[in-house]
C-alpha cells in the first residue's frame, strides 16, 4: 500500500477506503514525495492521523522513498532530509514505537528511480537492511522470468 504522499494525504482527508484501517492491516506503508516538497510539520500532521487512527498500530513497516529536496547547498538539502525523516520517526515512535522505519528508498520522484511492486508480499529484514519480493525473485523487469545458463526461460 503506498504511494506519492501528496495523493496519500488528499487520500486520507477524502476518507478514502485505501487509507482505512482494516486496509492498511498486515501491510507495509510506502510513502514518498513529489516536487512539492512538503514541510516537516505536513508530513508530522499525515503520520499523526494515521497514528490516532491506529493505523500505524495495524502496519508491518513504513518504507520511506528518498525525498526530493528544495534548497541550493547540499548542507541545506541534507537539513530538509533530516527534519523529514525526524517528523515521520518522533511522531511513528508516539503511536507504535516497535514499528520498523526504512529511510531514503530509492523510489517514486527520486533518481535512480528503482521499481517497487506495490501489492506484492515483502520481506523487510532491518538487522540485514534488506527488503526482499520472494514471489519475484527469478524475475525480468516484464514479468518474464530470468534466462537459464543454457538461454531458455525457466
Amino acid at each position: 500500500m503506498g504511494g506519492c504522499f501528496e495523493m496519500l494525504e488528499t487520500q486520507l482527508m477524502l476518507g478514502s477506503p485505501y487509507l482505512a484501517t482494516d486496509a492498511l492491516s498486515g501491510h507495509a506503508l510506502v510513502v514518498e514525495t513529489s516536487g512539492e516538497t512538503p514541510c516537516a510539520a505536513e508530513v508530522e500532521r499525515f503520520f499523526s492521523v494515521l497514528g490516532e487512527r491506529g493505523a500505524l498500530r495495524e502496519i508491518e513497516a513504513v518504507l520511506v522513498g528518498k525525498p526530493e529536496t528544495p534548497g541550493e547547498t547540499p548542507a541545506e538539502r541534507e537539513r530538509y532530509r533530516d527534519r523529514q525523516r525526524r517528523a515521520i520517526a518522533e511522531t511513528v515512535d508516539g503511536y507504535a514505537d516497535e514499528l520498523p522505519v526504512v529511510f531514503d528508498l530509492d523510489v517514486g520522484h527520486t533518481a535512480p528511480v528503482l521499481p517497487l511492486p506495490l501489492g506484492a508480499d515483502a520481506v523487510i529484514d532491518t538487522d540485514e537492511r534488506t527488503i526482499d519480493f520472494p514471489a519475484l525473485r527469478g524475475r525480468t523487469a516484464d514479468g518474464s522470468r530470468d534466462r537459464t545458463d543454457d538461454g531458455r526461460r525457466d
